[in-house]
């Protein structure tokens, strides 16, 4: 049995599980309408991030991403409740083989 194993699991499912609960409560108000107002905001990457046309390439893109909001929440509660499955898995696997 990999104790390492089970922990780390066991902290992704804590992690995910706090992710959904903050993406339930407000993910529907992400919506891409928020009164003009910035709904989240796209920081230049590394690569490329200091070139010319970086943060106009950002704004672009944030533009995009915002009427995509719904999608990606949809998206992010998705892999959430697929990354506990997987991790209960794990942790199922590892209990089963026992302390060695």
């Amino acid at each position: 049995m990999n104790e390492e194993r089970i922990e780390d699991a066991a902290r992704l499912i804590a992690s995910r599980k706090r992710a959904m609960a903050w993406l339930e409560k407000f993910g529907p108000q992400l919506d891409g309408r928020q009164d003009g107002q910035p709904v989240f905001s796209l920081r230049p990457m590394k690569i490329g991030g200091g070139q010319d046309g970086a943060v106009e390439a950002m704004e672009l893109l944030a533009a995009y991403a915002r009427f995509e909001l719904p999608q990606i929440v949809k998206s992010a509660l998705s892999c959430c409740r697929n990354d506990i499955d997987i991790a209960r898995a794990q942790i199922r696997v590892e209990v089963g083989r026992g302390e060695t």
